[in-house]
């Protein structure tokens, strides 16, 4: 069984963009891993990546890394590891609109960046994203 995530990043102008994780989307998991290794410097390189199956600390991709043969703590993505397309993030005028959006649908959780401080919401109001 998986519990799904969004992961996204809110950026000066009010935009945010966001991918779909699959895997271990709660706080220990996917929330943990995110505080550990992901902040306003890198979490673009995060998201360029696209969808992905599972969050790892590590973007980069080893000569005997894929989606069938994953390397331990690595992301493991979707498109680059296994090749699928329309996994591109998603960039959406203001949170507002990615909520109006419903691409939050059959989400656990739901994570923004914010002013290099990580949000997460297991409900679908703007008002109850939480520091963690």
């Amino acid at each position: 069984m998986s519990t799904r995530s969004n992961i996204g990043c809110e950026y000066a102008d009010g935009s945010v963009r966001f991918i779909y994780c699959h895997f271990d989307g709660y706080i220990e998991g996917v929330g943990a891993i995110l505080k550990q290794y992901y902040d306003k410097y890198n979490i673009d390189y995060l998201l360029d990546l696209g969808d992905l199956s599972v969050l790892g600390g590590s973007i980069d991709c080893p000569n005997d890394h894929s989606y069938n043969t994953p390397v331990k703590g690595h992301c493991i993505a979707y498109g680059r590891d296994r090749g699928e397309h329309d996994c591109k993030s998603l960039l959406f005028p203001s949170l507002e609109d990615y909520i109006n959006s419903g691409q939050w649908k059959g989400i656990d959780y739901i994570y923004i960046l914010r002013d290099n401080k990580w949000y997460v919401t297991s409900n679908i109001k703007l008002e109850e994203f939480r520091e963690f």
